[in-house]
């Protein structure tokens, strides 16, 4: 009598544990799909870069790396030209606004 129940018990606890683990993926699995809506909604707003001018800027500091680096005498004179690449645009409009006295 005794084994019957344990075996009844065993088996229900066995069931119920299926049953929660099924509804949990099912749970799991609806918000994941919940979030990549989300994540493809903001995705499509607004997020597409700079287009043409991004790529104007990496040829720009593409050049620039490379005539700063060509020139440099020396290795850390080549980091800091690689770097003045990274930032050439500051220069630029520093400059600019600079011959426009504003």
């Amino acid at each position: 009598m005794f084994s019957q129940t344990r075996l009844v018990l065993r088996e229900t606890v066995s069931s119920i544990k299926t049953e929660y683990t099924t509804r949990a993926n099912a749970q799991f699995r609806r918000s994941r799909k919940e979030e990549n809506m989300a994540n493809e909604v903001q995705i499509g707003r607004g997020s597409r870069g700079g287009g043409l001018l991004g790529g104007v800027y990496g040829l720009a500091f593409l050049g620039s790396a490379i005539y700063y680096i060509a020139n440099a005498v020396s290795f850390w004179a080549g980091v800091l030209g690689f770097l003045k690449a990274l930032v050439w645009p500051v220069f630029l409009v520093y400059k600019l606004m600079e011959f426009l006295k504003m």
